[in-house]
């Protein structure tokens, strides 16, 4: 178990691992370079110091004893005298930083040489003293003393020789520790490259698991749904027919039964949906205050049955909105029915408000209230999993599948929203969400058009226009837009909504495939006193005369671009 345990984390936390060695390694092997380079570069500078000090005091006390042997003067010889403790430091300092052979060996030679070469150069001084400068010359420039100096300069040469190789051996040592380090960097870039590769090649794989596994699961319950429908459809025709009472509740179990399992369907279908990607939000008008009536509406049966208050309280100036209408209620149907499923007594509240407002957008507060059993406080961060509920016995007796909550997280996070619950175990829980939702910004000619065209359009067409700018445009003022492809019937709509006193506010007949119709149609409007008050718009090609085919005083004649430019419309009024 330890090893699995081991194995397990390893291979979630290998590429961490290898990141954090390999800026472990560029870090230390970066202040070491650093370190390195700053203690050694002051002593390559003192090395190279140290070779130009030796050779210049090696002419300096040559230099000195011959000045002293042509001129005579005793008083170099104190000069000399210093050179030669200037020599002997730098030497020594030479032979500390350097512990080589060739060290040792030029030091060597040159103390065995230094000897003799003072004694020939103080015997050259006391003939100086003896004011005989002539022998004085002749001892410094015998061969017994370049034999010597030249000795002497084999050693200075070892010792200059071991400098040079020092220097050299330092930058030699940084450049190879600067190749190690990149090998080094390599290596781990490698191995980080190819676990993240792996691990990407196992996540593509875990996600095409999950993916087909959706995918099976959406197919599953859709296949499902189809039968499922006609069963519940026949069991609603055999609920309505004549039956005992203990056939009847037969039909009631099973009834109960479809529609439960219908949920559970809907709700696996939904959730593979979200799974898998393809649920798209849409962003079309919708009325919110209508949708939380809907709402109330639909589960106040349920909430009478228990004997619990379902109360709406709606605080928004606003009632349309732009978003996705369908899945707020679809979140607001499963809040509120779970509020309902879970209290036994007391009460359910849903309560709207605006949070935020802006010019564009606003941002709207639901608050879902309860005073049911509660959910204890350490379940509350797995509240929103999917396969969760409060209490495992819950599933038992309340039933359901524990995708509910899920899915309603994963549709207010699609629409850029929050979810969140408080609740106290006994007392009761608050489920709130906020969604950000587009407010409609109408201008005045905007506003004037939905006036005018308050009692809505009928479009008189033998096309499929319910997917073009011009009726989209209309949906989203609001305004009540029919279609009509039978000549008949849509005499008998204009007939019928006049004799409501509600007369259609405009009429668009669109002559393309139907020239013979729309000439019919313009006819009758024309002949009919109520109707021919109406104002239509006549959609024509350019080769029909329309003029000629119909005598009609509040009409308006326009090219199929109208279906494409709906700014088209303001021109009308």
């Amino acid at each position: 178990m330890t090893d699995l345990i081991k194995q397990t984390f390893l291979k979630r936390y290998i590429i961490v691992i290898l990141a954090m060695i390999l800026v472990v390694l560029l870090l230390s092997s970066q202040f070491y370079l650093v370190y390195y380079a700053n203690v050694n570069s002051n002593k390559v500078i003192e090395l190279k110091g140290l070779g130009g000090e030796i050779i210049y005091y090696d002419e300096a006390l040559t230099m000195t004893a011959r000045l002293a042997a042509h001129s005579g003067d005793i008083r170099f010889e104190k000069r000399y005298s210093f050179f030669e403790e200037k020599l002997d430091e730098v030497l020594d300092r030479a032979s500390t930083l350097l512990n080589r052979d060739e060290v040792l060996t030029g030091t060597a030679k040159i103390d065995q040489a230094n000897e003799r070469l003072i004694a020939f150069e103080r015997r050259a001084f006391q003939a100086v003293r003896n004011g005989n400068a002539e022998r004085a010359v002749e001892i410094l420039f015998s061969d017994d003393y370049e034999r010597l100096k030249a000795i002497y300069r084999q050693g200075l040469f070892a010792i200059d020789q071991s400098l040079e190789e020092e220097m050299q051996d330092i930058i030699d040592n940084m450049f190879i520790m600067g190749i190690i380090r990149n090998l080094s960097v390599i290596i781990v870039l490698f191995l980080v490259a190819y676990f993240s590769l792996r691990n990407v090649r196992a996540h593509e794989k875990a996600l095409s698991a999950d993916l087909a596994k959706s995918e099976f699961l959406a197919t599953m319950s859709h296949e499902i749904r189809t039968p499922m429908n006609g069963i519940l459809g026949m069991g609603q025709l055999l609920e309505n027919s004549e039956l005992s009472k203990k056939q009847y509740q037969y039909v009631q179990a099973i009834m109960a039964s479809g529609r439960s399992l219908m949920q559970i369907l809907n709700d696996i279908l939904d959730f593979s949906k979200i799974e898998s990607k393809r649920l798209e939000i849409t962003h079309e008008l919708f009325d919110l205050h209508q949708i939380c009536l809907n709402v109330v509406n639909l589960m106040k049966a349920s909430a009478q049955d228990k004997g619990i208050e379902l109360v709406l309280r709606y605080n928004l100036e606003e009632k349309e909105f732009i978003g996705d209408g369908q899945r707020v209620q679809q979140i607001l149907n499963n809040l509120v029915s779970n509020a309902l499923k879970f209290t036994e007594k007391g009460m359910v509240l849903l309560d709207v408000t605006v949070m935020e407002q802006g010019e564009e957008q606003s941002t709207i507060r639901f608050d879902v209230s309860d005073t049911g059993i509660g959910i204890e406080e350490h379940l509350l961060p797995t509240i929103f999993d999917r396969f969760t509920q409060a209490d495992q016995s819950a599933t038992r007796r309340f039933g359901g599948t524990g995708l509910g909550l899920a899915i309603c997280k994963k549709l207010v996070d699609l629409m850029g929203g929050e979810i969140s619950v408080l609740s106290e175990f006994g007392q009761g829980s608050t489920f709130s969400f906020t969604l950000p939702l587009e407010k409609i910004v109408r201008s005045e000619e905007t506003s004037l058009l939905m006036e005018r065209l308050k009692n809505g359009v009928m479009i008189f067409s033998k096309q499929d226009l319910a997917a073009t700018p011009l009726v989209e445009t209309l949906d989203k003022m609001g305004v009540v837009v029919d279609f009509e492809d039978n000549l008949s019937k849509a005499f008998e709509h204009l007939k019928k909504a006049d004799e409501k006193d509600k007369p259609y506010d405009l009429l668009i007949i669109d002559w393309y495939d139907a020239t013979d119709e729309a000439v019919i149609l313009s006819r009758l409007l024309a002949r009919d006193e109520e109707l021919s008050e109406i104002m239509s718009v006549q959609v024509a090609p350019e080769n029909i005369d329309v003029n000629k085919d119909i005598n009609l005083d509040n009409t308006h004649i326009l090219g199929a671009d109208l279906f494409d430019k709906p700014a088209l419309l303001h021109t009308l009024f």
